[in-house]
């Protein structure tokens, strides 16, 4: 994939973020750190020792229980969005947009980007590299659709 020179990389997953910015010319990119950040963000279990709630039949003794929300996701999808949020702070001059997420977050995230950032994304990667180190994105990106 050619990554175009001031072009922004979010890579993102529940609880990692990584922005990035190619410096480099077209030919040969080179991602720069812009912001990196964690979400801490516990499993179910550990955030929500109830069990799910309870519903009384209005009509008989019956009780029914129904699935709460999961905290979990609502945490990482809040994530997402303060993801979006940074990217789109940052992006003043309108620099094309690269996302790479696994694909569950990034089908969260094409639900949340405004017209202007879906104008401006020149490529989705389904994958998980939030963690990865710039050199391996840069790779990896580089290598990626060859």
């Amino acid at each position: 994939m050619l990554i175009p020179h001031k072009a922004l990389i979010l890579t993102l997953d529940g609880g990692n973020m990584q922005l990035l910015c190619n410096e480099g010319p077209l030919s040969k990119p080179k991602l720069v750190m812009l912001h990196k950040a964690h979400n801490d963000n516990p499993p179910d279990h550990v955030a929500m020792a109830d069990r799910s709630g309870r519903i009384f039949e209005s009509g008989g003794p019956m009780r029914h229980d129904y699935e709460a929300t999961s905290v979990h996701d609502r945490h990482e999808q809040s994530f997402g969005i303060e993801g979006l949020e940074i990217l789109a702070q940052e992006n003043q001059t309108n620099a094309p947009v690269i996302i790479v997420a696994p694909p569950r977050m990034l089908g969260f995230l094409r639900t949340q980007m405004d017209e202007t950032m879906q104008n401006l994304l020149i490529a989705e990667v389904a994958k998980d590299l939030a963690c990865a180190p710039v050199n391996d994105v840069c790779e990896f990106l580089a290598s990626y659709g060859d």
